[in-house]
């Protein structure tokens, strides 16, 4: 291949890189240059103001409201939501009022191990989840009854009826759509 170049291209060359622009267009380049630069700045600072919004919200969605304490209703939902498989033997023997044992699980509920039980009685079915460490708040509307020695709480969440107590060491919640608030207290009570 040849190294000729086209008649006339050394003077081209030679004439752009001396010539000089009008001193119009060169302000209105560097103007345009300044313009672009700005836009660039103002994009990239707005793209960095909406990420930390979603990254504020996301956060705010996977950590729950600043200040809040995780609820029995919480928990209720964990026990309903937990994985089960068939249970080999109830986890928590001396169930009464007819309720069977019939899968177990496990489940976190705000970083606390629990551990789910369902149980049967008839068409009813409930779940049983123990969260261990943990004190779950309880919301706003919860009755509260004593039973002997033993103190519980009572609520309704939408088709969801949850009876909730304390034992050391632990948080217990019972949760059924279909048993009665009072089915749930027989169940409690072999607990």
């Amino acid at each position: 291949m040849s190294d000729r170049r086209e008649p006339g291209a050394d003077w081209i060359a030679d004439v752009a890189a001396t010539a000089a622009a009008p001193a119009g267009l060169r302000a209105r380049v560097e103007d345009s240059r300044g313009a672009a630069v700005k836009r660039r700045r103002r994009a990239t600072g707005a793209a960095a103001a909406v990420t930390a919004v979603l990254v504020s919200a996301l956060a705010a969605l996977l950590a729950g409201p600043l200040g809040t304490q995780t609820t029995v209703a919480d928990a209720a939902v964990a026990a309903l939501r937990a994985p089960q498989a068939p249970a080999v033997a109830d986890p928590y023997p001396g169930a009464t009022g007819g309720w069977r044992a019939t899968s177990a699980g496990r489940a976190r509920v705000d970083g606390h191990r629990a551990v789910t039980a369902g149980y049967a009685r008839g068409r009813l079915r409930a779940r049983y989840l123990v969260v261990s460490g943990s004190r779950l708040a309880i919301p706003d509307g919860a009755r509260r009854l004593q039973v002997g020695n033993r103190r519980y709480v009572l609520l309704r969440r939408g088709d969801v009826n949850i009876v909730a107590w304390r034992r050391p060491g632990a948080d217990c919640v019972v949760v059924s759509r279909d048993a009665s608030t009072a089915g749930l207290l027989e169940l409690a009570a072999g607990r």
